[in-house]
């Protein structure tokens, strides 16, 4: 599965948009209220498109809270209306099928239609089928939504937890969970733990399970290995420069990235076990992760999105951010900035330094207001030819910042140029 283009109208704060999207990686950038999570959330209504085909998953439907509202006024009467109807169209490749397909919801108390997009539900619905009836080769895309709120919370009674019957598996497994943003670990840390314990029967680890463990380490800075210890009934993690630690005890960065990356490692080899150690680089599919920067090390941030492309090269991923690291680590044609004149590229993002970028891209000050009235005092008295006052006026900036930086350099060069030519003693 591919999304290329979206059309999005009366949905959350889109009046009416069309959104074009890189192939693999696709960062979602804009302030607060722009539409970021909107756009995601729109997105996987696109991709869950998937689900209506495949009985007992279900497909993501437009609630009725996500209907745009227009404020009217009349004769000082303010109302609050919905506006109907509201569409998500996709443009993209299904099971290798170029498609377009909608969903709609035409008015109030309504249900999202499905009409619009029975092409795709056709091909998902004989894909389940092929599935059901053993075949090998059918390739399924991996989906799925990660949620800025998402928490990877270990089991705290692992004894009953590991005690409890398991369902026998189906490939379609892999689709439980998907367009929930929240995310339930506890599946895959059972998983884990089995397939420790096939691997010490066996005398050796399955495919699957390298897999899942290549995905963490590929995720992971610094990572070295990764596997399940029986005794202690918990990951073990060995990173460089700490040493071996127990899942539990990873910093909250550390335990967000290595259930984020095991997840989707997890859900490609449930889908897709007939590719075996090659199931990282070859399952396809759209995955949504909301805040990908969340809680990471500002040096972590710069490597994340170079990290899941390598890792998962033919996955879509599309991700948002407010962190100027992760987005001067990423193309500038792999980044989609939010304005109130519409979806943009940046001229340039790529190695930009992270200040360049709050500044230009992310349209912040870099600098505090109390900072910049200060330097634009200075400017002020140097315009006068006063560079006493100026020099008072640095040296109590000095002082609230503690040290020095370039501007007070080029600040005191003009302030002695200054002094010299008006000749006026400091």
């Amino acid at each position: 599965m591919r999304i290329d283009i979206l059309r999005i109208k009366n949905f959350r704060n889109f009046a009416s948009e069309t959104f074009k999207f890189h192939p693999n990686f696709n960062l979602v950038v804009g302030e607060n209220g722009a539409g970021k999570t909107s756009l995601l959330d729109a997105i996987a209504i696109a991709a869950g498109s998937w689900f209506l085909g495949i009985q007992g998953y279900d497909s993501r439907s437009i609630k009725s809270d996500e209907v745009r509202v227009q404020r009217n006024e009349s004769e000082r009467v303010i109302n609050y209306e919905g506006q109907y109807p509201v569409s998500i169209e996709a443009e993209g490749i299904i099971q290798s099928e170029n498609l377009k397909w909608t969903r709609t919801l035409n008015g109030p108390g309504g249900r999202t239609t499905r009409i619009g997009a029975q092409k795709a539900k056709d091909i998902s619905e004989q894909a389940a089928r092929s599935v059901a009836q053993g075949e090998k080769n059918v390739l399924l895309p991996l989906i799925a939504h990660y949620g800025s709120g998402r928490l990877w919370v270990q089991p705290r009674d692992m004894t009953d937890f590991y005690n409890q019957e398991q369902p026998q598996s189906s490939r379609l497994d892999g689709y439980h969970y998907s367009l929930d943003p929240r995310i339930d670990f506890s599946e895959l840390f059972r998983w884990i733990r089995n397939e420790k314990y096939i691997s010490l029967e066996d005398g050796k680890d399955r495919k699957q399970y390298v897999a899942v463990k290549n995905a963490i380490i590929g995720c992971l800075d610094q990572g070295k290995s990764i596997d399940y210890n029986v005794k202690a009934q918990d990951l073990m993690v060995e990173i460089n420069r700490q040493g071996t630690l127990p899942f539990r005890l990873l910093s909250d960065g550390q335990r967000n990235m290595v259930a984020l990356a095991a997840d989707i490692g997890f859900k490609a080899a449930q889908l897709n076990p007939q590719l075996g150690d090659k199931v990282l680089q070859e399952t396809p599919g759209v995955v949504l992760i909301d805040e990908i920067d969340l809680l990471l090390h500002p040096k972590w941030q710069r490597r994340v999105v170079h990290d899941l492309k390598k890792t998962f090269p033919k996955i879509q991923f599309f991700a948002s951010t407010h962190s100027p690291q992760v987005i001067g680590e990423t193309p500038n044609n792999e980044i989609i900035l939010l304005t109130a004149n519409g979806p943009i590229h940046p001229d340039i993002s790529y190695g930009v330094d992270s200040n360049w970028i709050l500044k230009y891209v992310m349209d912040s000050q870099d600098r505090s207001a109390e900072t910049r009235d200060l330097i634009n005092k200075i400017e002020l008295e140097l315009s006068k030819n006063d560079p006493v006052r100026a020099k008072e006026l640095l040296n109590e900036l000095r002082e609230k910042l503690n040290g020095e930086d370039g501007e007070f350099a080029r600040l005191q060069a003009k302030i002695e140029r200054i002094s010299i030519l008006s000749k006026t003693e400091l």
